[in-house]
């Protein structure tokens, strides 16, 4: 398998996880999955702001949560961005060959 090839291959590789990724959203469990992620991240903010700033368990603990909905949800949306691109340079490819 060639550079050109593996670099496909790469691509393609891209362009179907988005498409997973979006159909996963779009399904039933990846909409309630990103509804409960919402409504837990909106009740640790509101933790956050109701919270004693001196117990800084508790607010180590909101800020987590958080970070870690905020992380997960940038993944997904990062997983979707690459497809695009991908599907751009692959566009691109079939154009010039």
């Amino acid at each position: 398998m060639n550079e050109d090839e593996l670099s496909n291959k790469q691509l393609f590789g891209k362009v179907s996880l988005g498409l997973d990724v979006q159909a996963f959203l779009q399904s039933p469990v990846g909409r309630y999955l990103i509804g409960k992620a919402e409504n837990e991240r909106a009740a640790a903010l509101e933790r956050l702001a109701t919270v004693n700033p001196d117990d800084t368990k508790d607010v180590r603990r909101a800020q987590n949560k958080v970070a870690v909905i905020d992380l997960i949800q940038s993944w997904l949306a990062e997983a979707i961005t690459e497809a695009g691109v991908a599907e751009n340079d692959l566009q691109q490819r079939e154009g010039n060959d």
